[in-house]
Order: structure tokens, then sequence, then C-alpha cells
């Protein structure tokens, strides 16, 4: 473990390096995660794709994608031909996508219900993980969950909207929204307007110190005709309910 930080900080100050670790990252590092039949950490793509075997092609949102494939909910419905837009407050996962998912959008950027700068908080400076947050109460909470530190950053936060506008994102409607924002789900979720966009499908992560937020998160969803058809152990899935599947 100390080897391979070792080297992506080094990479991380070197072009031709750290193209070297993009590249080791998808074909080395992670080349049992490629021919993978399920993706996701608990098989929760199968279930996306089976809920949506009716349609060949569709869009999806991906808010705190983290890696093209690895763990990825969305990457067997690329495979199927969709395309979408992914977002997240990581360059390096952003790169990777670039390179492994070209036919997608691919925006690194942080994302809250506002526009300002604010900090970010990084597990043992380590920029590949998993639960970076924009939240210092989230941060603390996996601080005393894991026994780790975290180093503090400034960053750009953005709301979807302007992420829209500022990157020219050409998005009607999309089919599947999916958000694991390490404690900002809630507000994110609040201020994307799903009457617009009209996905079908909603996931939302189930994790750490989140039973709040799902709370909120159920309630709100509930208000505006969606239902909860599933749970994984890690997520919550909500179908926008009409004439058909009306509960």
């Amino acid at each position: 473990m100390l080897k391979k930080r070792f080297f992506l900080s080094l990479a991380l100050k070197n072009k031709l390096l750290y193209k070297i670790y993009l590249y080791y990252n998808l074909y080395i590092r992670n080349f049992k995660y490629i021919f993978q039949k399920s993706y996701s950490q608990f098989n929760d793509d199968i279930f996306i794709k089976n809920f949506f075997k009716n349609k060949t092609v569709g869009t999806y949102v991906d808010i705190g994608c983290h890696h093209p494939f690895k763990l990825n909910n969305t990457y067997l419905l690329y495979k199927k031909g969709w395309n979408g837009l992914n977002i997240d407050l990581m360059k390096i996962n952003i790169d990777l996508f670039n390179i492994w998912r070209p036919g997608d959008k691919n925006i690194c950027s942080a994302v809250s219900n506002k526009n300002k700068i604010s900090s970010v908080y990084i597990p043992n400076n380590n920029i590949l993980s998993t639960e970076i947050s924009i939240q210092k109460s989230y941060a603390n909470t996996v601080k005393r969950h894991h026994k780790n530190s975290f180093i503090k950053k400034k960053i750009l936060i953005s709301t979807f909207e302007n992420i829209i506008k500022n990157y020219k994102v050409d998005l009607e409607k999309f089919d599947f929204l999916k958000i694991d924002i390490e404690g900002e789900d809630y507000k994110v979720l609040k201020n994307i307007n799903l009457k617009k966009y009209k996905p079908t499908l909603v996931c939302i992560e189930d994790g750490i110190e989140k039973k709040e937020n799902i709370k909120k998160i159920s309630k709100y969803l509930k208000s505006i005709k969606y239902k909860l058809i599933f749970r994984s152990p890690v997520n919550l899935f909500y179908q926008k309910l009409d004439k058909k599947n009306k509960a």
C-alpha cells in the first residue's frame, strides 16, 4: 500500500508518470474487475439492468461516480449502449473516466445546494478514497469509525444546475439518477429538479451515519411520488410512480 501511495505521489508531479499511473490503475491494479458480470459491490447493477431490461438506450446521471468500472453502478448500462453524465470531486477519478468511458460526459466538480468555496476532507490524504467528503461532520464520523485522520483543502463547490450550465451539458431528461456523495446526498437531491428531468429510478447510498439523511430523502421522494422498491446492503432504490405502477 505504501509503495502504491508513494508512486502515486510521484505521478501527481509528473505528466508522463501520471498518465502511466492512470493506465496502471485501469489495466493492472484493477484488472480483475474488468471482465465481471457485475461491477457493483453487491450486484446492484444487475438489479438496475433488469429494471431497464426493456429500454435498449437510455441516459444516467452518476454524482459521486468514483471509478469507471470498479464498484460502479452504471458501467453495465454503459456497456449496454447507454451514456450519461458522471460527476466526481477528484480529478484523478474523472481522468480515469475520460480514458475508459469516452462516450460519457465526465466532469470534475464538488456538488451541493449552493455555489461556494469550502473545504474537502480527504481521509489519510488518500485521493483514491471512497470516503472523501465536503461535509466536516461526515469526515469526523469516518475518522471515528476507521480511526484515521484527514487533511483539509479548499475546493470550489457548485450546484447541479450550475454544472450543467457552465459545462454546456445537453441534458433535457435522464432515466437513472445515482447519488453517492458522503453526507451531501439530501441537499443535492432536493436541488435537482426531478419534475424536469423525470428519472424513472433513483439510487441513494445508505452508508455510514446517513440514517437521518435517508429519512429526509425517503420523505421527500415519497412527496413527489417515488416509492422505495429495493434495498441492497449499501443502496436504496426509488421508482417513480405513474398510472402503470401506482402504489
